[in-house]
């Protein structure tokens, strides 16, 4: 559980409004401030949450059971409930059985390779941000702008869409692919001839030809088509300009 005073703020303090307040922004002076107004916010949540990033020594075991039932709390009452990782900065509860059971209470979680900055934004109204400003130094914000609001959607939108399913992550894991694989997952997907892909990576084309096959068997594909296919739905192919026509081609 939450520290008593922590669970006394969460039950009893009011969410912050941006009427109320006749501002469109707060500034909290600690990153605990921000995270107990955004479980009040989640607590009253109505339609959507969109969380990122939650690693932090803040969530102790005691304390991510109580994040977790006003999540699952809010995922009960039908507010659709997406949750976003960093795959090389999973918090600790993050085990394979969440990942793969948190659908089951209603929770969609993805996770990515981009970088996340602390967030969570309810209703489309307010969004609650923790941002590196400096070396040493951060903000912790609450936001009301929708302006704001808005371009953040769009930002973390983007990263939702181009991140790995749980199922997908568990079993092709980005980590396990090295610079050279993706060099290769790139040309295969953008549909580069083999002569053309082994000259532009500076391999010859008998080892490209074997890596490609050795690449296709670990994406368990069965021709180089759904190699692609596969290597978009498991986050594999680099942002380039290429994505837009990458997505067309591999979305069927």
């Amino acid at each position: 559980m939450l520290a008593p005073s922590d669970a006394h703020q969460v039950a009893r303090a009011e969410i912050l409004s941006g009427v109320e307040q006749s501002r469109l922004i707060e500034q909290f002076d600690t990153a605990d401030e921000m995270r107990i107004s955004a479980l009040q916010s989640v607590m009253r949540a109505r339609h959507d949450v969109m969380i990122s990033a939650l690693k932090s020594e803040w969530y102790s075991r005691e304390r991510r059971r109580t994040v977790q039932k006003i999540v699952g709390d809010a995922a009960r009452r039908k507010v659709a409930v997406r949750e976003l990782y960093r795959c090389d900065d999973l918090p600790s509860w993050c085990t394979p059985d969440y990942l793969l059971s948190a659908a089951e209470c209603g929770i969609r979680v993805r996770v990515t390779d981009t970088k996340l900055q602390e967030l969570v934004i309810v209703d489309s109204q307010v969004a609650f941000m923790r941002t590196q400003v400096g070396l040493s130094r951060e903000q912790c914000l609450a936001i009301w702008a929708p302006p704001v609001i808005k371009n953040l959607q769009s930002l973390i939108s983007a990263v939702w869409n181009g991140a790995s399913e749980p199922v997908s992550y568990l079993r092709c894991p980005r980590s396990e692919f090295d610079e050279a694989d993706l060099q290769i997952v790139n040309e295969l997907a953008g549909g580069s001839k083999d002569e053309v892909a082994a000259r532009r990576l500076g391999i010859s084309l008998r080892t490209y030809r074997r890596r490609v096959a050795e690449l296709m068997s670990r994406l368990d594909a069965n021709s180089r088509f759904q190699a692609g296919v596969h290597a978009l739905r498991d986050g594999l192919l680099r942002r380039g300009d290429r994505d837009e026509e990458l997505s067309y081609r591999y979305s069927a």
